[in-house]
């Protein structure tokens, strides 16, 4: 089981604090965040990727206005700042935006 907590202003664009997913094998951040873009009825698309963090663009839906966020993200797995490469099955991921964007 991995929990998905969504942090800061990610939680009040997505309207949810939290989503739990059922992972059988390990996933990195991008299989994760198509996963999470499906739980969601969203999608994010991925700008650019760096070893620590990535620019990220959220398609949402605002009011029934089909709209887009670019939000540069920080990933936390079990208290731990996570390179972007790694593999998750269980545990806890936290998506931290981090101010100024993209």
């Amino acid at each position: 089981m991995l929990k998905i907590k969504f942090m800061s202003n990610l939680r009040t664009i997505v309207d949810r604090k939290s989503i739990k997913l059922e992972i059988e094998n390990g996933k990195d951040i991008e299989e994760l965040l198509n996963i999470i873009g499906k739980e969601l009825n969203s999608k994010f698309e991925i700008i650019k990727k760096e070893k620590d963090h990535m620019i990220l663009k959220l398609y949402i839906d605002i009011m029934g206005q089909k709209s887009y966020i670019t939000m540069r993200v920080k990933f936390i797995h079990n208290n731990e700042f996570i390179t972007t490469d790694k593999k998750i099955k269980d545990g806890e991921l936290q998506i931290l935006p981090l101010l100024g964007g993209g």
